[in-house]
């Protein structure tokens, strides 16, 4: 298709054969108003590729010489005349030997675009840059493709955090889901409850760091998330993995006594109760919050793995914190054991374990609702590579950079068809990950590998051609500075 190692693959990939456009310190990067933004992050990807500093500007420089990167935000569907569904993150790339121009209809097509571009920067014959000419026109398969990174068993700061936005950009990856509260700790301020991260916020997992994020810090990491085309989706879960909340709040239990701090990596063991007169009014206190500081259009309830609760308990719980959400104006979300529990169409379910029924799931999305793809053995990230992995756990086996890439989110739960699967969100559980290190090792190479499920064609993806186009994006993980994984199978550069 083409001699180009992009990552999705593209719909489509034309190499023109004149010669190539030459980046070198006289380029200007030329970006209308409302794409200003993207044009600086376009300029910081540029320079970490390069080393080259390029100007940004809002008009062209003109004169005889000048060669610009273009980036461009027509009308809606002004940016193909053919093939293409113009949905808010398709766009259209064109390099001749004058002009780069991105074209989309929305900031985040853009920030795809530069993506591709990103990737298609190559040393010259004779010393500097050069971009191959061609014509890239994409869109992606499904709508929603993103990482649920766990940062209660171990804390990571908002740098971290936002480095790990920037790999999602990286893979046109659009959805940072932030596990924010579990057993071990609470992660986000929440203003007047203030007690949950100055008595939670200190507590972790054994041998994870501690920490929260102010309302401050949480808006800041929504910021630089949203210029690279990533919304933030905040997790409270709930009605199980509430002990950092029972740990503050003594009236949250049957007792009226706080529950103890906890830091091991047992689950299903803690829980909330209906029928307790605090516990309406702490969800609501913190469900509000929540989304009063999310400017994404979504709130995950948790769900998961309430083991010691009545299942009419658990039911009445998460209908209860489905009910606030949704008078928030957001859309819920929710792990697949919340499909038994009757709740409304219009709910997102996310599958992750493949050991437990999917009748529920299946009957839910009938009603109304769509799934999210986050199967264990396929796409959760805390699983080891293999036994020597020095992170990590095996409960749903090994995952390697192969298992990661070779499935079908559209297949997954018998009676959903694909156009109900919302997306594919890897997910990365941290009770024995401690360290940006070892995130990262065990994020790379295999987010490459469900962001480009997630985005690219079936027809498309063949392994073969997959490991021969990742290998060269391990000189990208270098120039930023963090740590992967050589999966065998490919021929790392």
């Amino acid at each position: 298709m083409s001699a180009l190692n992009l990552v999705p693959l593209p719909v489509s990939v034309d190499l023109i054969g004149t010669p190539p456009f030459a980046l070198d310190d006289k380029v200007v990067i030329v970006a209308d108003p409302a794409a200003t933004e993207v044009a600086e992050v376009a300029a910081k990807v540029l320079s970490q590729t390069t080393g080259l500093t390029l100007p940004v500007a809002s008009t062209s420089e003109g004169g005889d010489n000048a060669r610009e990167i273009r980036l461009v935000l027509p009308p809606q569907g002004a940016v193909d005349e053919g093939a293409l569904d113009m949905s808010d993150e398709a766009y259209r790339l064109e390099v001749t030997s004058d002009l780069v121009t991105l074209s989309a209809t929305t900031p985040r097509g853009l920030n795809w675009a530069l993506a591709t571009l990103r990737q298609m920067v190559t040393p010259g014959e004779d010393g500097g840059w050069v971009i191959p000419a061609a014509l890239v026109e994409d869109v992606p398969r499904f709508p929603w493709r993103g990482l649920s990174m766990d940062v209660v068993r171990s804390f990571y700061t908002v740098d971290e955090v936002k480095t790990v936005v920037d790999l999602l950009a990286t893979y046109k990856m659009n959805t940072l889901h932030l596990h924010l509260t579990d057993d071990q700790g609470w992660r986000l301020e929440i203003p007047g409850r203030e007690a949950l991260t100055e008595i939670s916020g200190v507590t972790a997992g054994a041998g994870g760091d501690a920490g929260f994020y102010t309302v401050e810090d949480f808006a800041d990491i929504q910021h630089y998330a949203a210029a690279r085309g990533v919304t933030v989706v905040p997790e409270f879960d709930l009605p199980g993995h509430t002990n950092a909340a029972t740990h503050v709040y003594g009236e949250l239990t049957p007792s009226g006594e706080p529950t103890p701090a906890y830091d091991g990596a047992k689950v299903g063991f803690s829980k909330l109760y209906p029928d307790l007169p605090a516990t309406e009014p702490f969800l609501r206190d913190v469900i509000n919050s929540m989304a009063e500081q999310t400017v994404g259009p979504y709130i995950h309830i948790g769900g998961d793995e309430a083991l010691e609760m009545d299942l009419g308990n658990y039911n009445e719980l998460v209908t209860m914190a489905e009910k606030i959400a949704r008078e928030t104006g957001k859309r819920p979300v929710a792990w697949q054991e919340a499909a038994g529990a009757g709740l409304p169409g219009n709910m997102i379910y996310q599958f992750w374990d493949p050991r437990l029924t999917r009748e529920d799931m299946a009957k839910a999305v009938s009603e109304g609702g769509q799934l999210l793809l986050s199967p264990a053995n396929h796409v959760y990230f805390d699983m080891q590579y293999d036994a020597d992995t020095p992170h990590g756990q095996d409960w749903s086996g090994y995952v390697e950079l192969r298992d990661s890439y070779e499935w079908d989110p559209g297949t997954q739960v018998e009676g959903v068809p694909e156009e109900d699967v919302v997306g594919v969100e890897a997910t990365v559980w941290t009770e024995y990950i401690h360290g940006f290190d070892a995130m990262t090792y065990m994020l790379l190479p295999r987010l490459a590998a469900a962001a480009e499920v997630g985005w690219s064609a079936r027809r498309a993806l063949e392994w073969e051609s997959f490991a021969g186009r990742i290998a060269p994006e391990s000189a990208w993980w270098n120039a930023m500075g963090v740590n992967w994984h050589r999966s065998p199978g490919v021929d790392w550069k």
